[in-house]
């Protein structure tokens, strides 16, 4: 992908950073996970749509292009950072794309401005209920907040232990390379603990979820339990090659699925 349809913009005092690609019609606020930031994106870039979308894979702050921004660190705070960039870009309305802990973020954002969010994708979204992190789950993502062994070992159970050793010790590197750890202290709180689940309830948005099949946490049960139950216009569609983190495992068929549910799905309830 050339430079010309990648635009970079570093955080200011009253936004975040971003990285823009495209320049379509349809707008897409495409948010990461906790272990992550937007750049986990990239291998996607390479296969969105760039005529028909316009895509922002924002930053969260304490992370990547806006990893010198502090904040609260909370799921609330991504969600106001989302509309604020949304505003600088001029978008009135626009979908929302969240990994993982910003499946909560998404949530977040359709219930602090309704009127403007088109669609929401989640994928392997945490949901609405909180992350469900009890007893060794939650020591262990505790000490990941410093520990990059730690954070080795959650993305290789999250991905069924599938990828081998070193490829998940390089996506926990990268994890501690991109972000500040007083960001990754905040947000765990936040999407560990948070359920909001009763606001949601019956929410008519056009909603589509993503998960991998060799994620033993975030599974197809559990969307059908949660997500699926809560949002009546709701799809479910399960990648039989990935586990928790398809962006990185396979970003062709996950920009396939996303498409398809931004066009379809919002297109057969109305949106």
């Amino acid at each position: 992908m050339g430079t010309e349809q990648l635009v970079s913009r570093s955080a200011t005092e009253t936004r975040n950073g971003y990285h823009l690609v495209g320049d379509g019609h349809r707008k897409v606020m495409v948010l990461h996970g906790w272990l992550s930031d937007a750049g986990s994106w990239s291998a996607v870039w390479q296969t969105v749509d760039r005529h028909a979308f316009t895509w922002c894979f924002m930053d969260a702050r304490g992370y990547g292009l806006s990893r010198a921004r502090r904040g609260a660190y909370t799921m609330a705070e991504i969600a106001q950072d989302a509309l604020a960039v949304a505003d600088s870009l001029g978008w009135r309305e626009f979908s929302l794309v969240g990994h993982s802990m910003t499946g909560l973020a998404i949530q977040r954002t359709l219930l602090a401005a309704p009127d403007r969010i088109r669609a929401l994708v989640g994928v392997t979204p945490v949901p609405a209920s909180g992350g469900g992190l009890v007893g060794e789950r939650r020591v262990l993502f505790d000490r990941a907040v410093r520990d990059v062994e730690a954070r080795a070992a959650i993305i290789d159970r999250s991905t069924g232990s599938k990828r081998g050793e070193l490829w998940a010790r390089s996506l926990a590197e990268r994890s501690f390379a991109c972000s500040e750890t007083d960001a990754v202290r905040g947000y765990l709180d936040s999407w560990a603990d948070g359920d909001f689940h009763t606001e949601i309830l019956g929410n008519p948005v056009p909603v589509g979820v993503i998960v991998g099949a060799y994620d033993p946490s975030l599974t197809e049960r559990r969307m059908a339990e949660t997500w699926l139950s809560w949002y009546p216009n709701s799809c479910l569609n399960v990648l039989n090659s990935s586990g928790h983190y398809p962006m990185d495992e396979q970003p062709c068929t996950l920009t396939h699925s996303i498409d398809k549910m931004l066009v379809n799905h919002v297109a057969n309830v109305g949106g």
